[in-house]
């Protein structure tokens, strides 16, 4: 399909809905405040051409209003005939979003001819279709643009960044998803071409470090996406990135110690991703000279060693992601408000240091190798902000009655412990949970009666021991009368002993 008449063209309401798991959806909502920045596990969101303001908020039928005055609205002094500019011909249209479609060209002299009459036009969205290297001459023409989404098409090889060098207003580019292997630097005017970039994002191709002293030239860029390249060894320590606040090039092949230490000198970053590479071996001890960090995401790598020294100097830090290396049990951070530190090499007792984090509102220690153990540690009742906690690991003992102090929880997951007892009443306290996971443990005896109007969601017919709830009855009645906890979704209770259906659930 190729681009022709846009004079026909209708206005387009898209909406992208995704299959998410419930646990996804809360967690997701918890982080949502900062839905437009990095959120340590999935990257950035993508890019689009939604505007979050509503032009139309100007037009008000209250009896008082003068539609003269609407945004977009023009009157005339006399007559006060209306001239519509936000209708046909879209001459001020400011984004455009043709995304999703088999678009794969122009119509000769016809398409691109009716497309460069937007002269307003601020962002073009053209991501996942089927253009080739060759659109980027064409799009070229659009020097009104400030955000243009490249994403997902079927270019490829060098990419010619000389072809946008009359974009001279341009600010977000974003050609990740595609298959280029290199920048081609040939015409492109360090002093004068893109001065105005502040995000590009080059995800998902096949860059290697070649690349990285281009980016240079960028003098006004601030976040830089590269995850999920073809990138490896040490990143350049001379690079001028100055401007950076936010670098992400996780998923590559990145490894040593050097490497780290190549980021040293980028002290504006407030989020830095990395990963999913090959790092290995202690922090270096400068990067906690990168006082701004607000973000810093170390999962699955390999380091290891002591980072207290080097996390304590990250006054700013809220956000810090370890899973998956090799930390030991202790370190300060006090500003933190999300705290993952799953499958690491923690043992023994959790620190008492966690009960030190005032404004902590997500904490995952769960399967750090079955070597946390012990109580579920009291220090925990201090962190009274808590909406997610994960212990998944190999906890002893009973759940403790001051569970119900931590009331602003959405997410509890304690299964997979040798948690044993009676489950508490104090669970009951818990009125604003929405997923709670009590399963594979050795709790006995009867189900409190709050556990009223639960859905026992898509959980099968693998949740509950023969001799316990049958499964017949658990499918046959999705919400099965437990009273109190009125925000509960989902909650999981398989391989437990409790008592027969009639026994423990309310009619």
């Amino acid at each position: 399909m190729r681009i022709g008449d846009l004079g026909t063209s209708s206005i387009v309401v898209k909406t992208d809905l995704r299959k998410i798991s419930s646990a996804d959806l809360v967690l997701f909502c918890l982080l949502g405040k900062r839905k437009d920045r990095f959120d340590g596990v999935q990257g950035f969101p993508k890019i689009n051409c939604y505007d979050n303001t509503d032009i139309l908020d100007s037009w008000v039928d209250d009896g008082m209003s003068d539609c003269c005055d609407w945004e977009g609205v023009i009157c005339n002094a006399t007559s006060r005939a209306l001239n519509l500019s936000l209708l046909h011909p879209f001459e001020a249209l400011l984004r455009l979003d043709l995304s999703s479609n088999r678009l794969n060209g122009w119509i000769n002299k016809e398409g691109f001819e009716r497309l460069s009459r937007l002269k307003r036009l601020q962002c073009l969205d053209l991501s996942d279709n089927l253009f080739n290297n060759s659109i980027l001459s064409s799009v070229n023409a659009l020097i009104s643009l400030k955000t243009l989404i490249l994403r997902g098409n079927n270019m490829a090889g060098l990419f010619p960044i000389k072809e946008l060098v009359d974009l001279k207003n341009l600010e977000t580019l974003d050609i990740s998803e595609n298959q280029f292997n290199g920048i081609s630097m040939e015409g492109f005017d360090r002093s004068s071409s893109l001065k105005k970039l502040q995000v590009l994002d080059l995800s998902s191709n096949m860059f290697n470090n070649s690349i990285l002293p281009h980016m240079s030239g960028l003098v006004s860029l601030k976040t830089l996406i590269l995850r999920s390249n073809d990138m490896a060894g040490s990143f350049p320590s001379k690079v001028n990135l100055k401007t950076l606040e936010t670098l992400d090039i996780s998923y590559n092949q990145f490894n040593g110690t050097q490497s780290v230490e190549g980021l040293c000198g980028l002290k504006s970053l407030t989020e830095l991703g990395l990963r999913s590479n090959q790092f290995s071996g202690p922090l270096p001890q400068c990067l906690g000279n990168l006082t701004n960090l607000q973000v810093l995401d170390l999962s699955t790598n390999q380091f290891s060693g002591n980072i207290q020294s080097v996390v304590s100097k990250l006054t700013s830090l809220k956000y810090l992601f370890l899973s998956g290396n090799i930390f030991p049990n202790n370190m300060n951070l006090r500003s933190l408000t999300v705290l993952d530190m799953n499958n690491n090499n923690f043992t023994g007792m959790i620190s008492a240091e966690l009960g030190k984090i005032p404004m902590l509102q997500v904490l995952d220690i769960s399967n750090n190798k079955n070597g946390l153990n012990g109580l579920i540690p009291p220090v925990l009742a201090r962190s009274p902000n808590l909406v997610a906690l994960d212990l998944r690991d190999k906890f002893s003992g009973s759940i403790p009655s001051w569970i119900s102090q931590l009331s602003k929880l959405l997410v509890l997951s304690l299964g997979g412990n040798a948690l044993r007892g009676h489950i508490p009443n104090q669970l009951c306290q818990l009125r604003n949970v929405r997923i709670m996971d009590l399963s594979r443990n050795l709790f006995f005896g009867s189900i409190p009666s709050c556990f009223n109007n639960v859905s026992f969601g898509m959980m099968g017919e693998d949740n509950f021991e023969t001799g316990s709830i049958s499964a017949v009855e658990a499918t046959e009645s999705r919400h099965i009368g437990l009273c109190g906890l009125k925000s509960l979704v989902e909650v999981g209770v398989r391989v437990m002993n409790f008592s027969p259906l009639g026994n423990v659930l309310a009619t």
